[in-house]
């Protein structure tokens, strides 16, 4: 394992989080105040990329791929 890793005992933890989609987007902006800025420079990124299709992991609420599908939006 990495250091900083996950090992299989601390993977019981990690059912103890839980977040509300209603409620996602005002607890990131509270713990990562440049949220929205993170988003707008991750889509800015990707841009000059021929992108045909776009992966969402699923692991979220889709703010991430929604920004990114609307500098590519053919790719949706």
């Amino acid at each position: 394992m990495q250091p900083g890793g996950v090992g299989v005992s601390d993977q019981a933890g990690a059912a103890q989080y839980h977040f509300d989609p209603a409620t996602y987007l005002t607890m990131m902006l509270a713990e990562v105040p440049a949220y929205r800025d993170l988003q707008r420079h991750v889509a800015q990124a990707t841009t000059g990329i021929d992108a045909g299709s776009i992966l969402e992991l699923g692991v979220g609420t889709g703010e991430t791929a929604a920004a990114v599908l609307a500098v590519h939006p053919a790719a949706g």
